[in-house]
């Protein structure tokens, strides 16, 4: 027991700390100390021989691997058949090196989660992260508008100890839906009420980003969720199936009418809210560039380019694969999260919370950040019937 909490308490930490970057020395901050620290024990306490055996099983591991595999064979197509027009090396290093440190804290704790022992309680984790995290936030919240500090405001939004606003809103996309859980889940009045509260902080402190992307985030796992509900109700097959046949019959339908104005809209509104047409040239160039390499990609790093400057990330997830690993990169990505949203239909509200990061996904990059992929792995084996059972066995 003294092992599993420890694994948690350094899960915890790691999460708690993710969003406030600017408290890094250089690249390393509490939170990516917690996880070295979190994969140093897994990988020198336990029996680790089961689970290279039954990497099948790991879909994370598996992703990440022939990721790596992918964008490696594109970085050396880049670098020695197109005379590395794009990328660089340090560009290369540090993609690389983010992307091992997932892969190995996906392994390690995918290896505890299949384990015998089940060295994690993940309910646990995820209860504890959202608590501590959305009172911090609003404590923060509170604190900044109070105080205007240029540490927690930055020009109105709210950033604390954050590099951009990005860095706090990715994180709180997936957080109400880990409360509306919370919420179905407590019997006690005052606990419904505490989480009712934080809750309602959760859609404050997300909106108080400034970020457009945590509010469709928002608002797209509420409607996933919303959708979801009916089929994981105790309705015969046959009802099921003729929901599932009027839903899509009725969005053919609004499609076939209204599909050109609504991409018309659609295109207007990511025009408005583009700071001089930004993303548009950087999903231009990803387009490009991405046509000079496009089965293995050019490699990890930045790639894209606006106006002959210094290479940039693509700030979008489907781009960024596209890049680095060619369309074999974007099948994988596309297939992992297929492959999540089924396995979280099994909860409505897991469903929800990826459905947020999913979405977050197209308008901003998540390869590279560990949280997000943390939350993932636990969302993914949450969902599962029988490993939640099995959680609440061990008491959570």
């Amino acid at each position: 027991m003294k092992r599993q909490s420890l694994y948690e308490n350094l899960l915890i930490v790691s999460l708690f700390f993710a969003p406030y970057t600017l408290l890094r020395i250089g690249r390393i901050g509490v939170s990516e100390l917690s996880v070295i620290m979190f994969i140093t024990l897994v990988f020198t306490r336990e029996k680790l021989a089961g689970g290279f055996s039954s990497l099948g099983n790991f879909v994370f591991s598996k992703f990440w691997i022939l990721y790596l595999l992918f964008s490696f064979i594109g970085f050396i197509f880049n670098f020695f058949f197109l005379g590395f027009p794009s990328g660089s090396i340090q560009g290369f290093l540090f993609d690389s090196a983010s992307y091992l440190l997932i892969l190995i804290c996906c392994f390690a704790l995918e290896s505890i989660i299949h384990s015998e022992f089940r060295r994690v309680d993940i309910w646990k984790i995820l209860k504890t992260v959202y608590f501590s995290a959305s009172i911090a936030l609003l404590l923060l919240l509170t604190f900044g508008r109070l105080t205007d500090s240029s540490w927690i405001m930055h020009y109105g939004f709210f950033r604390p100890f954050a590099m951009n606003i990005h860095h706090i809103s990715m994180f709180m996309a997936p957080l109400p839906f880990l409360g509306l859980k919370i919420l179905s889940k407590s019997s006690k009045k005052t606990l419904k009420g505490i989480t009712l509260f934080l809750l309602l902080s959760n859609i404050l402190v997300g909106i108080s980003t400034g970020s457009l992307k945590v509010i469709i985030s928002f608002l797209f796992g509420s409607i996933v969720m919303f959708f979801a509900l009916p089929f994981r109700s105790k309705l015969s097959k046959d009802t099921k199936y003729l929901m599932i046949a009027f839903f899509l019959l009725a969005f053919t339908c609004v499609a076939f009418i209204y599909g050109q104005t609504i991409v018309g809209k659609a295109s207007s509104f990511f025009v408005e809210h583009d700071i001089q047409d930004a993303r548009y040239y950087l999903y231009q160039s990803a387009i490009r560039k991405a046509a000079t390499s496009p089965i293995f990609g050019l490699g990890p790093g930045p790639h894209a380019e606006i106006d002959g400057l210094d290479f940039s990330d693509a700030h979008q997830t489907f781009f960024s694969a596209l890049l680095q690993s060619g369309v074999l990169g974007v099948f994988l990505y596309s297939f992992l999260s297929f492959v999540i949203l089924k396995r979280c239909s099994k909860d409505v509200y897991l469903l929800g919370a990826y459905s947020s990061i999913l979405m977050y996904s197209f308008g901003g990059d998540i390869l590279r950040r560990l949280p997000m992929w943390l939350f993932m792995v636990m969302f993914y084996y949450l969902s599962d019937l029988k490993e939640v059972s099995k959680a609440r066995r061990i008491g959570c």
